[in-house]
């Protein structure tokens, strides 16, 4: 029995320490369970925090295979999900060139634990490369062993864009300020020389070492000058832009006449140095010297002129007359001044014709007619009339009418006054292109100027709307210049040097330096050039010339109908001659229009817009090269101008 019960006791021990055992492992089963959710969170929180940086993320074990990415690695490279890039190799989103060097670079994190910010190509999905940042760090266990590396990666794309943008407009820049044919000299804000460009060599005589340093006043201020300059200077500091006509010296104490701008330079809103540029004007003030003589000159003329000859405003009334105008009208300055010429010198039969020459004139047509005026007392003459446009800038203002007696010329023979009209014809053409020379020279250079700086204006950090300002300033300089070329092409008549030459090539450099206008204008251009073209005797520069203005009147169409278009240019031999053609998708030319324009001073442009010179000085380029130039268009369907030279034509 007792040892009956003792079993029993040990039973019921046994029982209770079961028990015990139980309660442990049900609290120890609750522990882990806690400790399970408490690394789901864990992994949650994780999770979240890796999906919420902008970088990408990658955990790769020591084999270089990826067991963990973020979603932004999955974007970044072109993935559909993570789990394309789970267990593959890390190497695989790395380009071939670079994969020597990163191994090298992780073999060096794992030694001394991270690397940072090195520059590789990367690859997507699809192949395609893009830049990229990589920084690693070792990832160790809980006994400080490495089991791996996390590397963040970050596309750097727009920020090597950006690097390489900046240093385009820093080539840019710094090519501009070298190879300006003006002066240039940039000092900081005590008036010290930082740097100077070759045009200030060239005109002061200092080489830039010499200059480097020291006081801009000190090297080329005169000692009279010294006070303006000084006083310029402040202004400038003053975040004041300023432009004066001055006088400087150079290093061997001599005198120039020079145009200053002073542009001051600035860094978050403080002034920190100025750019100066000179421009030498000692010709252009030669110039006003010649202009003077030469205005005196066309007074004299004017007033001595045997013609009549009237001054007329744009509304076509009489502004003055000379005295040959008073003895063949009977007219004096005072009795006319201000009346409408028509009604004073035009029959009533021909004021219909006189008030088309005079619009002809105004519209930019030089116009010579034989007509008939009436004088004071009411008797008719016989007259050659020349209707001249006068203009001011890119506006006609009003017109010179020139009137001829040729009342014993009518009565002569019809040899003898064939004769004598073709000679006065060529006289007075002679005289027009006198004068068109000498204005096209006069603003040449002061026109050069404005397009100049307002080119480096528009290139500085200025107000968008001051840039569309001097936009525009540059842009009408920039005809004005173009009219100016166009008299002086018109007014020269010299003989082409020719030699041999490749069309392909001529055309190819015109579109070249026609590309970024094209580009930015939205006009495409399409090139079939012929290969082996033949090569023609020809002058280099005067196709140069005829091709560019066919370009431009092209790109002027297409802009002004549909805001862009579409150029085809195609070169081919055909039989003898090689031939050039340029077809547009602009609005096309009227009918009644395709056989005049290659006249002389012909345009369908608005006044103030073209010159009609263009077209009639690539006739007579092409006609000198034994060619032949023509146009095919329908309205509305765009037009084609057609260049044909012969081959081996000397």
């Amino acid at each position: 029995m007792r040892n009956a019960d003792k079993t029993k006791e040990q039973l019921i021990n046994e029982l209770v320490q079961m028990r015990q055992r139980i309660a442990e492992l049900e609290a120890s089963e609750t522990e882990r369970r806690r400790a399970e959710e408490a690394l789901r969170q864990s992994q949650e929180e994780l999770r979240k925090m890796l999906e919420s940086v902008t970088d990408g993320i990658l955990v790769i074990d020591l084999n270089g295979v990826i067991t963990e990415v973020n979603q932004r690695t999955v974007e970044m490279h072109g993935f559909a999900s993570r789990d394309e890039l789970l267990g593959k190799s890390a190497f695989e989103l790395v380009a071939p060139r670079n994969h020597n060097r990163i191994a090298t670079n992780i073999r060096k994190a794992l030694k001394q634990g991270a690397i940072k910010g090195v520059e590789y190509t990367l690859l997507k999905a699809d192949g395609s490369e893009f830049p990229g940042e990589l920084s690693t760090s070792v990832l160790k266990d809980a006994s400080g062993n490495s089991v791996g590396h996390v590397t963040i990666v970050r596309d750097i794309t727009e920020r090597k864009q950006a690097e390489e943008a900046l240093e385009r407009q820093k080539a840019y820049f710094q090519q501009l300020f070298d190879n300006s044919p003006d002066a240039i000299a940039m000092w900081d804000d005590s008036g010290r020389v930082v740097q100077v460009n070759r045009g200030f060599e060239t005109l002061y005589g200092y080489r830039a070492e010499e200059a480097k340093g020291r006081f801009i006043n000190d090297i080329v201020v005169p000692e009279d000058r010294f006070e303006e300059a000084s006083a310029l200077s402040r202004a400038v500091l003053n975040n004041e832009v300023r432009r004066i006509e001055t006088v400087r010296k150079r290093k061997d104490g001599s005198l120039v006449d020079v145009s200053l701008l002073h542009y001051p330079i600035q860094l978050d809103g403080k002034t920190i140095g100025v750019y100066t540029i000179y421009t030498d004007i000692t010709e252009r003030k030669q110039a006003e010297e010649a202009f003077k003589l030469q205005k005196a000159y066309f007074q004299q003329l004017f007033d001595d002129s045997p013609e009549g000859i009237a001054l007329l405003d744009d509304a076509d009334r009489v502004v003055q007359v000379n005295k040959g105008f008073e003895a063949l009208f009977g007219y004096q300055t005072e009795e006319i001044k201000g009346r409408f010429i028509n009604d004073i010198v035009a029959p009533e039969d021909r004021v219909e014709e006189a008030s088309a020459l005079s619009r002809a004139a105004l519209n930019g047509e030089v116009r010579r007619k034989e007509t008939v005026r009436k004088r004071k007392d009411g008797s008719l003459v016989d007259v050659s009339v020349l209707g001249y446009p006068i203009r001011f800038g890119n506006k006609t203002v009003g017109v010179y009418a020139i009137y001829s007696d040729i009342t014993e010329r009518k009565q002569a023979e019809v040899e003898r006054r064939e004769l004598e009209q073709k000679a006065y014809l060529a006289s007075r053409l002679a005289s027009v292109g006198e004068m068109a020379s000498g204005i096209a020279h006069e603003i040449n250079n002061p026109l050069t100027a404005v397009i100049g700086f307002a080119q480096l204006v528009r290139d500085a950090n200025i107000p968008d709307e001051v840039k569309e300002d001097v936009g525009i300033i540059q842009e009408e300089a920039q005809r004005a210049a173009g009219v100016a070329k166009s008299l002086l092409t018109f007014a020269r008549k010299h003989p082409p040097v020719k030699q041999l030459t490749n069309i392909n090539s001529i055309i190819d450099g015109v579109l070249k330096l026609r590309a970024y206008e094209q580009r930015v204008n939205n006009i495409q251009v399409n090139t079939r050039f012929a290969p082996k073209l033949p090569e023609v005797m020809a002058d280099y520069s005067q196709m140069e010339q005829v091709f560019l203005n066919i370009i431009l009147n092209a790109e002027t169409a297409m802009l002004e109908a549909y805001n862009g278009g579409t150029l085809t240019v195609t070169t081919q031999k055909v039989n003898d001659s090689v031939r050039a053609s340029f077809t547009d998708s602009g609005p096309g030319i009227a009918k009644e229009n395709l056989n005049r324009i290659f006249d002389p001073f012909f345009t369908t442009k608005e006044v103030g817009k073209g010159t009609g010179l263009g077209l009639s000085v690539c006739h007579g380029i092409v006609v000198e090269h034994g060619g032949r130039i023509y146009a095919r268009s329908k309205l509305g369907n765009g037009a084609t101008f057609v260049v044909e030279l012969p081959i081996n034509a000397h």
